[in-house]
């Protein structure tokens, strides 16, 4: 950007850094991300729609048989 002020020219840019990464990668991350909400957000709704679980219910049943 380029801009005059009472006669004095002057220009400025920004380029931020990332520490070494590339867009792709970024944008890799960002997938990744993605992905893994997706993944928790069907997991929640597997859990909520469960009436009992097996696991839980083996590990009580093991510990009060004693």
């Amino acid at each position: 950007m380029s801009d005059k002020f009472e006669g004095i020219s002057y220009s400025f840019s920004y380029t931020p850094n990332y520490n070494g990464w590339t867009a792709p990668q970024i944008y890799d991350s960002l997938v990744d991300v993605e992905n893994e909400l997706a993944r928790l957000d069907f997991l929640e709704d597997e859990i909520q729609e469960m009436t009992e679980y097996p696991e839980a219910k083996a590990l009580l049943a093991n510990i009060f048989k004693y």
